[in-house]
């Protein structure tokens, strides 16, 4: 690659990727504060903790919709131009709506190390401590890579996989018991064509969208 295509990269990391990404951090980290139990401090963390677990629920929501889309808008084998676009905003809305949660995880859990880390010991002990286990616990389990942002993690929207979340031990979420009661429950009600979209998501997420 050109030393060019370097220097783009680099520049789009430092800044667009990486800013815009922080500022939407903020954005959502500070909005929770501001209408999620805003006079109770407390409660609004554990809420925000609580939230968050359930961005867990994308290792299943997210191959779901994916297996949704599969057939949607094509024709011969071609996803049509009406199909592209209920592609892409689906897509789009099920990666902002992770988002959202798995920033209500972060602030949750960064509120309550405070709250609970500050209380028996100091900030710098428990800055320190907190950084030694942790840290260490993901070189452990080789996931380091986890705490390493743009340029590394960059992900182009318009791959195939999009929604296919990438997990330690690979494990095949299309294979789940979740996938598949959702596979029973789709066939045993016999949806509908007008329920077409619903029926798709027992198929496979593996599939590569021709639309991409």
């Amino acid at each position: 690659m050109l030393l060019g295509y370097h220097v783009a990269d680099s520049a789009l990391c430092l800044f667009v990727f990486f800013p815009s990404m922080l500022c939407y951090w903020r954005g959502i980290w500070d909005l929770y504060g501001v209408y999620l139990f805003p006079d109770d401090a407390l409660l609004c963390d554990w809420a925000t903790f609580g939230l968050g677990c359930g961005a867990l629920l994308g290792y299943f929501y997210q191959p779901a919709v994916a297996h949704l889309l599969r057939h949607v808008g094509v024709v011969d084998g071609r996803r049509s131009w009406k199909g592209c676009i209920m592609y892409v905003l689906a897509t789009r809305l099920v990666m902002y709506v992770h988002a959202v949660t798995a920033m209500a995880h972060w602030r949750g859990v960064w509120h309550l190390a405070n709250r609970y880390v500050d209380a028996v010991a100091d900030r710098t002990t428990g800055a320190a401590v907190g950084l030694v286990v942790c840290y260490s616990a993901l070189v452990v389990l080789r996931a380091s890579h986890t705490a390493i942002f743009p340029p590394f993690i960059v992900i182009n929207d318009l791959r195939s996989d999009v929604l296919v979340p990438s997990t330690r031990l690979q494990t095949k979420v299309h294979n789940s018991l979740y996938t598949n009661y959702v596979l029973a429950i789709t066939y045993g009600l016999r949806l509908k064509p007008s329920s077409k979209l619903l029926y798709i998501c027992s198929e496979s997420c593996l599939q590569t969208s021709s639309c991409t």
